[in-house]
């Protein structure tokens, strides 16, 4: 018997029991669907960490001390952190040997104007920032000979402004002309309103405070010396981008586990229904079973038979799971973010060609070890056990006609 004929009776016999082989494929579907969308998740969301973190631009970041690292999360994503730092620290900072460039800064909330609900978030800054933020396409410093804002193109968009026009903040009305829109960054730079550090200082009401130091260093590879020098300044501690990198991540560990966990049990419940369903199917099969072994079929042709059936529901399944997954994937985005405290910007699923391969292999590894039973099972049928097993399924079956 060869492959061919295998494979043309696995066929047949999923599309003579339909409901049964789409119930299993779904099982598939969802569990490969959970765990391609994990391995996603994962993947996108330590892409928009690390690309938030290549975007700040900086080594280190020098904020009060006493405030929780949690809190440098939140300068990343235009957060609001609890504490200030007096302006005066910035030149004991600047005139340290290590220093390269830097950017002193302080961020608050204002009413915006475009809903009465909704709130501007404003970002005050130092010349620096316009030679550490690459992705802000601007060649020279614009506050250097006229006040105005700088504002991320979601922001504009949201605002229905451009380059050129004015925009009025809070409560104060003081208008600051559009001096550049920043292009999509796919940061929360997107929707943030950069001013002058003492305009944004005067707007928020905390006159020669700000919330942090962001610094480039010289040479990377003095990063300690540097950090224990920043520390010295009175009130100031120092966070470095591997600090960040850890305290954000650690808030995905929370959904991961709660995924995992799904995961784990989805996948648990389609191995089950591929066992369950393939040995129901060696009952159902019991005739054909019986024709492969009077006209010479072994042992071992007869357990591929089963494990075919199973390896095709699991191919099935697993390529329409990745479709699945690809249409879920802006629901659990949404989803994921609400539980994540300042998530970054953008989608933070990713699916790569590797996690697809992987979702497809974990489908078939499962198929493969469902049918391990169900194939044995089939395949050490002796001819007499089939004709008794085939004369019992057709007594059961009568009897329950009668019964009903």
């Amino acid at each position: 018997m060869n492959l061919f004929v295998l494979i043309n009776f696995s066929f047949k016999n999923l599309k003579r029991n339909r409901n049964r082989t789409f119930l299993t494929i779904l099982s598939v579907v969802i569990s490969i669907t959970f765990l391609i969308s994990f391995l996603g998740l994962i993947e996108g969301y330590n892409k928009a960490i690390m690309k938030d973190i290549n975007n700040l631009g900086v080594h280190l970041l020098a904020i009060p001390k006493g405030c929780p690292y949690e809190a440098t999360a939140l300068i990343m994503h235009g957060g609001i952190i609890p504490n200030y730092l007096n302006e005066s620290v910035v030149p004991e900072i600047s005139s340290l040997q290590n220093i390269y460039d830097y950017y002193a800064m302080v961020m608050g909330v204002l009413p915006s104007q475009e809903s009465p609900q909704s709130t501007d978030i404003i970002y005050g800054v130092t010349d620096g920032v316009f030679n550490l933020k690459k992705n802000w396409e601007v060649s020279k410093n614009l506050f250097l000979n006229e006040t105005g804002a700088i504002i991320g193109k979601r922001k504009a968009s949201a605002l229905g402004v451009n380059e050129g026009d004015y925009i009025k903040l809070g409560n104060s009305g003081n208008k600051y002309k559009v001096l550049h829109v920043i292009p999509e960054t796919g940061t929360e730079d997107d929707s943030i309103i950069f001013l002058p550090l003492k305009n944004a200082q005067d707007e928020l009401n905390v006159p020669g405070k700000i919330t942090g130091v962001a610094i480039s260093l010289k040479d990377i590879t003095k990063l300690k010396e540097t950090t224990t020098e920043i520390e010295k300044i009175k009130d100031v501690q120092v966070v470095t981008m591997n600090d960040v990198l850890s305290v954000v991540m650690g808030y995905i560990r929370i959904v991961r586990a709660l995924l995992l966990g799904i995961v784990i049990i989805t996948v648990l419940v389609s191995g089950i229904q591929i066992l369950n369903s393939a040995l129901i199917g060696v009952l159902e099969q019991i005739r054909e079973i019986g024709v492969f072994k009077a006209i010479g079929a072994t042992g071992g042709q007869i357990a591929s038979f089963i494990f075919i059936q199973s390896f095709l529901v699991s191919i099935i399944g697993s390529l329409f799971a990745i479709l699945a997954s690809y249409i879920i994937a802006p629901l659990l985005n949404v989803i994921t973010k609400s539980f994540i405290p300042s998530p970054p910007a953008g989608s933070i699923i990713s699916f790569t060609p590797l996690i697809l391969i992987y979702g497809v292999l974990f489908s078939i590894i499962v198929g493969f070890i469902a049918g391990i039973y169900p194939a044995y099972k089939a395949g050490s049928l002796s001819p007499s056990e089939v004709i008794r097993m085939d004369v019992l399924v057709w007594i059961s079956f009568h009897l329950l006609l009668k019964i009903c």
